[in-house]
């Protein structure tokens, strides 16, 4: 793991729930809690990778189980949520494979990381079945994303909504 961005977050731990105030953070949580409500069945097991504090738990009626580098979030995200928190990394994931039916990573959690090695465990981690429902930021290329998504075996990926500064990019995701 990245000990200094380990160290960032675990340092922004108590402040990070005001990240989402101001207009533009308040309409990217309503965009994520359609596709919650839209996209996630009841039945699903959830892996919400980068947890943080537990903003999208707490929204989750489902088994979720939360994932993040950093102690001081996952702290904080438990007491939130009471739901299962693990710290660790993405590409890494301490889970046997096939075992999630959705994976989510909102807020930009994936901007971080090596793409290839965390969509590759993502891959591993998600039931054959499964989908796996992300937000970034403009640090990787829609098209670069779908072309890394189809190396690690997920097939049928489309991009549903054209990628235009400022609009939401869903992509699917078929199977492998």
């Amino acid at each position: 793991m990245n000990r200094k961005l380990v160290e960032y977050y675990d340092n922004l731990a108590n402040e990070y729930n005001n990240l989402y105030y101001g207009r533009k953070l308040r309409w990217m949580r309503e965009i994520e809690n359609i596709i919650i409500k839209n996209e996630i069945k009841k039945d699903y097991l959830v892996l919400d990778i980068g947890c943080g504090t537990g903003e999208q738990l707490q929204k989750l009626n489902n088994t979720a189980i939360g994932l993040d580098i950093s102690l001081k979030m996952a702290k904080i995200a438990h007491s939130k949520t009471n739901k299962f928190i693990v710290v660790g990394n993405v590409e890494n994931i301490p889970f046997k494979s096939k075992t999630f039916d959705c994976v989510i990573s909102f807020f930009g959690a994936l901007n971080h990381v090596q793409l290839n090695r965390a969509l590759k465990e993502i891959r591993r981690v998600l039931k054959n079945d499964g989908i796996l429902i992300f937000t970034v930021a403009n640090v990787y290329d829609i098209r670069w994303i779908i072309k890394a998504l189809m190396r690690k075996g997920i097939k049928n990926t489309k991009k549903a909504v054209k990628n235009k500064k400022g609009e939401i990019v869903k992509v699917i995701a078929g199977k492998k």
